[in-house]
């Protein structure tokens, strides 16, 4: 994850224009194809191989794969065509008070004050309001008004990968019985896909390769679902990981990132639920009757 990271970094600081152009499709065709792939492959083949087409336990597959699909994709689009810069504020909100004016800072960039943890990205060209991280796979930043749908984008991700894994594991292991051979056979069949290449009507193979693209589908959103679900809670950002200061309590913290009725946002990305800050002022937990 680390590695992934310096490494966009370091090629999004040397060209941000190109990275922009080559990274932002290529990460997104990466989400979309993955998705696809794994939802064609489990209803098409897996699921009705192992309940059959006419059983309940297929309509339901149906349900679930069209549910989390939809909000795998709305919400990415939420993300992506949510404005959570600084250009977005009204002309009132972007002149802070001027008992407020120390705390602002100015950009250089955008030769303007902008307001506290709101940080600039090369890459959208603007400051961004609590700046939490840049985004290839949503192509955009992340940051206060579009956080609630990142999120959910990988809470959605992760749900609808961990289901594919568990019926692929749960069909490999019926047809032999045996999750020690199930892991030999598993690792032997990708390799010799590799070595000798793929035999095209062994199904079995196929089955490992699905897997092991599924395994892979699932590390990268598990991995960042446990970031953003301890940022959130802790009310941090991705590269201030450690500040405390504005740690008001999970419930407090919770609703500044996924609004006043949070508790249903999980639903849809279409689903209101207003922040209680603008982003331009923000409480303390060891000040809490100041702003910071």
């Amino acid at each position: 994850m680390c590695f992934v990271v310096d490494s966009c970094k370091f090629y999004a600081d040397r060209s941000p224009r190109l990275f922009v152009a080559i990274a932002h499709p290529f990460a997104i065709a990466i989400v979309i194809g993955c998705t696809m792939f794994l939802v064609l492959t489990e209803m098409l083949f897996v699921v009705p191989t192992m309940f059959g087409a006419e059983s309940l336990a297929y309509k339901i597959y149906w349900m679930l794969a069209v549910y989390i699909s939809y909000n795998i994709f709305a919400n990415l689009l939420a993300v992506y065509c949510t404005d959570t810069s600084v250009d977005g504020l009204t002309q009132e909100q972007r002149s802070p008070k001027p008992e407020e004016a120390r705390l602002w800072h100015r950009c250089d960039l955008c030769k303007m004050l902008v307001p506290p943890r709101s940080w600039h990205c090369k890459l959208c060209r603007c400051c961004i309001l609590r700046r939490d991280h840049h985004c290839i796979f949503t192509a955009t930043c992340v940051g206060l008004k579009n956080q609630r749908y990142f999120f959910w984008f990988n809470f959605y991700m992760t749900l609808g990968t961990a289901i594919a894994l568990a019926t692929n594991y749960f069909y490999l292991f019926t047809e032999n019985n045996s999750l020690a051979f199930l892991q030999v056979r598993f690792t032997l069949n990708i390799f010799m896909a590799i070595d000798y290449g793929l035999d095209w009507d062994n199904w079995s193979i196929w089955m490992d390769l699905i897997v092991l693209i599924n395994v892979f589908a699932f590390v990268a959103p598990v991995i960042m679902l446990g970031y953003q679900v301890a940022l959130i809670l802790a009310n941090a950002t991705f590269h201030k990981s450690s500040e405390s200061v504005y740690n008001l309590g999970v419930l407090e913290n919770i609703r500044i990132i996924l609004g006043k009725r949070w508790y249903w946002t999980f639903l849809s990305p279409v689903v209101q639920s207003p922040l209680p800050l603008d982003g331009t002022r923000w409480k303390t937990k060891t000040l809490p009757t100041k702003l910071l």
